[in-house]
This record gives structure tokens, C-alpha cells and sequence, in this order.
């Protein structure tokens, strides 16, 4: 869950050393040049399964330790030094010291940072144990007491005049007015409190990326980690009422910028646009992922549809700057975008659909836009 695991990188490694040593059995091996790669070897292995710590991005330190690899490897400017006129072709000491304490740093906060999310995890369950507990009780609590009004009402039934019938009924009727209120408005408050821990456990363990989550290409989520994602929110809205917004942004004219300067160019400014992307919405609630080809798809969780709409807006215009240079030319590109607001009943399927004929529309008129999606349709489900 937490991005332990052997992955793909590792196995290279482990079968290339095993190669190595199975072909040279007796071979000498110089102790400081083994420990070198070793260390070399477990500072890219943290690399490639870091996970997002808090505002620290999975990104971010899989690029600090792979850093520090190539300083013990080949010496290059330590990743904390401020470089000076001449420092880039000069090769420095090692700084063990400064490796010990950045090593010893991420373990306690990647420590830190499990515990808190597995303990939150467990509050959770627990906040919904509790919660399931409670209203089991009031709804067996409030069931006793209508019972105990209907036995009432059944007496004067039976031998009552029908004036004090007439006054039994009536008073019945208020007082399982009053149960039902009172049961809405604790169940209500039970479901805001439980949606509010299950939210935030939701969102720390949303961080924790895994390489089968991730686009090879742009480094954002896959197609299906999107689909899951947008899954499990649209049942917690069902649950807690959360406003659930989806964008889609889909590059105009991506065809013709790889016909003419060619796919590197075109795979070039696909990568930049994605770091827009991920730049452009980064808080906790925010879902980036590349859905197919040039099409990407933001999921923003607790945010109102004026938000999402001011957020895509300044989206495109940042979109608008980023460009790949060739020869003398910068190669430009915009997006047509389609904005909703997740509806009850509606299916990921669904909202994701609509969302990209919205985002047709604004490329049929001209692109470089983004246009509300239109009402949901939702087909009835069948009974049983």
C-alpha cells in the first residue's frame, strides 16, 4: 500500500549483479568500490519507491536521492550545495555526513508519516464501528418507544370513545414525528463526523503512488487509478454528500504539431503540459491523470462548480505559455476543456463522458476554451 515493493528496476540490478558474480566466482573486488555501489544501489532503490509526504512530492524525492546517487557514484556537486562559476566540471569529497543525516531524516518522516496514516486508518474503522453502534441502539431505543405508543393506541382502540381515540391518534402521530426528526438529525451528524475522518485517511493514502498507478510518460495517474478514484468518491458522495467536480482537457491539434515537428517534439510538449497540470492543482483534494492519448482529467473532491470553473480558467491561460523550443520557432499548444458537477446517480462511466463531449463542443468551436458540461442523463436501474 505504502509503495514497499520489488520492483522491475531492482530485479535488473539483482540479476546483473548475480551474472557478475556467477562469472567471475574468484575475481578480486576492491572493498571500497563494492560499498560504493551498494550504497549507490540502495540510494536509487528509495528512489524508486518513494511516496508523497506531505508537501514533499513523490517526484521531488525520487529526484533528491537520485541525486545523491550520482554524488557518491561520480562525485558530481552535492544536491544541498550552492554551485559557484566552475563547480559543474570539478568533482567534490563525498559528504557521508550530510548523506547520514538525509537518510536518517526521510526514514523518521516516511515512519512518522505511516503511522499516522495506518492510525488514522484505524480511527476510521473504529469511528465507524462506533457510529454503526450507535444508531443500531437509537433505532432499537426509538422502535421500543413507538411500540410502546402503538400498544397505547391500540388499547383505546379498543374500548376508547372516538373522541379519545381521536386525541390518541393524533398525539401518536407527534410523538413518532418527533422520533423520526430526532433520529434524522443524529444519524446526520453521525455521517458528517464519520465522512469527515474516512475523507481525510482518503486523501493521505490517495499520496501514496504506486508505479502500476502511474503514466510511464507524464508521471501523472493512469486511466484505470482514475476510474477506480472517481469510483470510490462517487460512493462516499453518495454517503456524505460531497461535491465531486470533473475537468477534461483535451489538447487541440496534437496531430498536426507531430506532423510537423515530428513525435519527439510532440511527446516533449505533451510531458510539459503535464507538469501544468499538476502545477495548476495541487491541493490534497486534487486528482491529475492522464485519460487517453492527449486527453487529461482532473477529479477535485469538496469543490463547489464556480471553484473548479475559476481553477480551469486560470488553468488554460497558464496552459497557453508553455512551449518547446525548435530551432527558432516555440511550439505552442492550447486545450478545449469540459467542466461538471457530479449528480446523484450518476456513474463514472457516465460523468466522464459527459465531460468529454463537453470538451468536443469547445474544440468544434474553436478551442482554447472550456464549456460547462451539460445535464446528466441517467438511466433508471432496474429493479432487482
Amino acid at each position: 500500500m505504502f509503495g514497499w515493493f520489488k520492483n522491475k528496476g531492482e530485479e535488473d540490478e539483482s540479476r546483473a549483479l548475480a551474472k557478475v558474480e556467477e562469472a567471475e566466482p574468484d575475481a578480486p573486488r576492491d572493498d571500497y568500490e563494492t560499498a560504493l555501489e551498494t550504497v549507490g544501489s540502495m540510494l536509487r532503490s528509495i528512489a524508486r519507491s518513494a511516496f508523497t509526504i506531505e508537501d514533499d512530492t513523490a517526484d521531488d524525492i525520487q529526484r533528491r536521492f537520485e541525486d545523491w546517487a550520482q554524488h557518491i557514484l561520480i562525485q558530481t556537486p552535492p544536491p544541498d550545495r550552492t554551485l559557484e562559476d566552475g563547480d559543474e566540471n570539478r568533482s567534490f569529497p563525498r559528504d557521508w555526513l550530510a548523506l547520514r543525516r538525509i537518510v536518517q531524516d526521510h526514514r523518521r518522516r516516511e515512519h512518522d508519516y505511516v503511522v499516522e496514516t495506518v492510525g488514522g486508518l484505524r480511527g476510521a474503522v473504529w469511528a465507524f464501528v462506533d457510529s454503526l453502534h450507535r444508531v443500531m441502539g437509537m433505532v432499537a431505543a426509538s422502535d421500543r418507544q413507538v411500540g410502546g405508543n402503538l400498544e397505547r393506541l391500540k388499547d383505546v382502540a379498543r374500548g376508547g370513545s372516538p373522541e379519545m381515540l381521536r386525541s390518541e391518534v393524533m398525539s401518536v402521530v407527534r410523538e413518532i414525528e418527533t422520533v423520526i426528526d430526532e433520529r434524522q438529525k443524529k444519524q446526520r451528524s453521525q455521517t458528517r463526523d464519520l465522512g469527515s475522518r474516512i475523507r481525510n485517511v482518503s486523501h493521505q493514502l490517495q499520496e501514496t503512488r504506486s508505479p502500476a498507478s502511474l503514466d510511464p510518460m507524464t508521471r501523472l495517474f493512469n486511466k484505470k487509478a482514475l476510474e477506480d478514484h472517481l469510483s470510490q468518491l462517487i460512493e462516499l458522495s453518495d454517503l456524505f454528500e460531497q461535491q465531486v467536480c470533473v475537468a477534461y482537457f483535451d489538447i487541440d491539434g496534437m496531430r498536426g504539431i507531430n506532423e510537423a515537428y515530428g513525435q519527439p517534439t510532440g511527446d516533449l510538449l505533451l510531458r510539459k503540459l503535464a507538469d501544468m497540470v499538476a502545477r495548476a492543482f495541487p491541493q490534497r483534494t486534487d486528482f491529475a491523470a492522464r485519460f487517453d492519448g492527449d486527453a487529461f482529467v482532473v477529479v477535485q473532491n469538496e469543490t463547489p462548480l464556480k471553484d473548479a470553473r475559476r481553477l480551469a480558467e486560470r488553468f488554460m491561460q497558464q496552459a497557453r505559455v508553455v512551449h518547446v523550443k525548435r530551432g527558432d520557432r516555440e511550439v505552442h499548444a492550447t486545450f478545449s476543456g469540459g467542466l461538471a458537477l457530479l449528480e446523484p446517480g450518476e456513474s463514472a462511466k457516465g460523468l466522464l463522458e459527459r465531460t468529454a463531449r463537453a470538451a468536443k463542443r469547445a474544440y468544434d468551436g474553436g478551442g482554447d476554451r472550456v464549456l460547462d458540461a451539460g445535464p446528466a442523463i441517467i438511466e433508471p436501474k432496474e429493479a432487482g
